[in-house]
C-alpha cells in the first residue's frame, strides 16, 4: 500500500474571519481525485473513483502518488457559490513532512474565498503520523489536528445517487414540484423525492432507474428553470402606470 494523505476540511470563508458555512450559505465540498494520464494530446488528468461529498469537520484517506491531484469544489444549494481549488498530493505530502506529518493550511479557492483544510500524512507499515501506519483507523478522533468531530458547524452528508452524471441526493421540497421523468406532483410527509445537486431536476424515488437525460452540469438554462421562467413571466417587460 502506498503512503496516504488523511483529509479533512473544517472551515470556509469568504470574507477573512467571517465563517460563511454554517449562518449564511450552507455550502457543502465536493472532492474529485483525478490521475495523470499521457495522450497524443499530451498530459491529461481523469478521474477514476465516484466523487466524494465528505462532511464538514469530518476527515478521508487519499493515497499519494506522483501524477494524482485532488480538485476541490465548494458548492452551495442555490449554485450561486462555486469556488474551487487543485492541490498535487504529492506536493502536500512533502510538505506534510516538513512538519512533522501534520499539516493546517488555508487553501485559496477561485474565484473566491478559502478553505481550511487539515492534512494528516501516514507510512506504510507504521504506528503514527509521518512514520507508521499499523493501524490507521485507530488514529482518528485523537485530539489536536484529527479531532474535528468535536467540532461545531458538522454537516450530515447526504446518499449521493449518481444517474447519467445527476448526482441525486433525498429532498424536502419547500414549494409544489413536479417529476422531471413522469411529470407528476412530487408529494409526502418528509423528503419526496430527489434531486440533482448539478441542474437541480427533481424526481420521484421510484423514477429514478428511468432517467433518460444526462445532466448539464448547470441549473441556468435546465428545464426546471425554464419551466419557472415560462410559469411566472419573470422577465417578461412590464408597462406601469401612474396612479
Amino acid at each position: 500500500m502506498s503512503p496516504f494523505l488523511r483529509i479533512g476540511f473544517s472551515n470556509f470563508e469568504i470574507d477573512s474571519g467571517l465563517a460563511y458555512y454554517e449562518e449564511v450559505l450552507n455550502p457543502y465540498c465536493a472532492v474529485y481525485m483525478k490521475e495523470a494520464i499521457d495522450t497524443e494530446k499530451g498530459q491529461v488528468y481523469k478521474q477514476k473513483k465516484p466523487t466524494m461529498y465528505p462532511p464538514w469537520s469530518t476527515t478521508f484517506d487519499a493515497h499519494v502518488h506522483p501524477g494524482r491531484i485532488m480538485h476541490v469544489m465548494v458548492k452551495d444549494r442555490t449554485a450561486e457559490l462555486k469556488s474551487e481549488a487543485t492541490v498535487a498530493l504529492d506536493s502536500l505530502a512533502t510538505r506534510c513532512k516538513k512538519e512533522n506529518g501534520k499539516l493546517e493550511i488555508w487553501l485559496e479557492m477561485k474565484p473566491q474565498g478559502r478553505l481550511l483544510m487539515e492534512a494528516k500524512y501516514y507510512l506504510e507499515k507504521s504506528d503514527s503520523a509521518g512514520q507508521t501506519d499499523a493501524d490507521p483507523e485507530s488514529d482518528r478522533g485523537r485530539d489536536g489536528l484529527f479531532a474535528l468531530h468535536q467540532r461545531r458547524g458538522a454537516i450530515k452528508q447526504a446518499k449521493v445517487h449518481v444517474v447519467k452524471r445527476h448526482e441525486f441526493s433525498a429532498t424536502f421540497f419547500p414549494q409544489p414540484t413536479f417529476c422531471s421523468v413522469c411529470k407528476e406532483f412530487v408529494w409526502g410527509l418528509n423528503k419526496q423525492g430527489y434531486q440533482c445537486r448539478q441542474c437541480n431536476a427533481a424526481i420521484h424515488k421510484k423514477c429514478i432507474d428511468k432517467v433518460i437525460a444526462t445532466c448539464t452540469g448547470s441549473a441556468i438554462n435546465s428545464k426546471e428553470t425554464m419551466i419557472h421562467k415560462e410559469r411566472f413571466k419573470i422577465d417578461m417587460p412590464h408597462r406601469f402606470r401612474v396612479y
